[in-house]
């Protein structure tokens, strides 16, 4: 019997891409004040020591204009969000200081760079699984399965999650490539009418209900169609 070992090591690489495949951007604008969240953070803020590293951060620089705390609790709650949906799915997520500018208009949170650090110290506890990106495709994170036992202690109601009011809806980008860093801009009579339209539909999509009944699951697979993918399901 002959074991084709290159041939094996290529079907588990696309195996494994169309594993992180299943992935979405990290929203940086997803909040929630719930109790059971907050009494987590602390928990994991605490657990995890971040609290000694904030305090030194105090002593050496200028104050970041979203407090460190809340920082981590936008990770952990989108985190937990994904988890809600899919407990394959990733997010996609810069671990670069060029993708976290705090006076952006695309970063209403005012998210820093201390973001890479906490990715990093969730790595390195175990609590969640990591894929290091490349050259136009951004690391991915989702849950390790210590994560989703915390996370089933939650009982949040999709209404105690929302979007911060000031995200910005109208996005401009030089290109496809997902670690493109979206352009700032000056605002023109155009924007304000598109950003105009878009505010009110999405205010109808807040207070709308939108269900399909029969699903199990909040996606359903598709089979690929073209591309090295060609016959592999997809989540949509």
């Amino acid at each position: 019997m002959k074991k084709d070992i290159g041939q094996e090591s290529k079907t588990n690489s696309k195996a494994k891409a169309a594993e992180l495949n299943n992935s979405r951007p990290f929203d940086v604008h997803v909040w929630s004040n719930h109790s059971e969240l907050n009494t987590l953070i602390d928990e994991l803020w605490l657990k995890l020591g971040l609290d000694r590293n904030a305090s030194d951060k105090k002593k050496r620089g200028p104050k970041p204009k979203q407090a460190s705390k809340n920082q981590f609790k936008v990770l952990i709650l989108d985190l937990y969000v994904a988890w809600q949906d899919d407990p394959t799915l990733y997010l996609a997520i810069h671990m670069s200081n060029a993708g976290w500018k705090t006076n952006s208009r695309y970063n209403a949170l005012h998210l820093s760079p201390e973001i890479i650090g906490y990715v990093s110290t969730l790595d390195e506890a175990g609590l969640i699984v990591r894929y290091p990106g490349y050259e136009g495709r951004l690391t991915r994170i989702r849950s390790s399965t210590t994560l989703g036992q915390y996370f089933q202690r939650l009982s949040i109601p999709d209404a105690e999650i929302e979007q911060d009011k000031d995200r910005e809806t109208i996005v401009l980008k030089s290109n496809s490539s997902e670690t493109s860093v979206p352009i700032e801009y000056t605002d023109t009579e155009e924007t304000h009418s598109m950003r105009g339209v878009l505010t009110r539909y999405n205010s109808l999509l807040a207070s709308s209900y939108i269900d399909v009944c029969s699903a199990e699951h909040p996606y359903i697979e598709r089979l690929r169609t073209n591309g090295q993918f060609a016959g592999k399901p997809l989540k949509v």
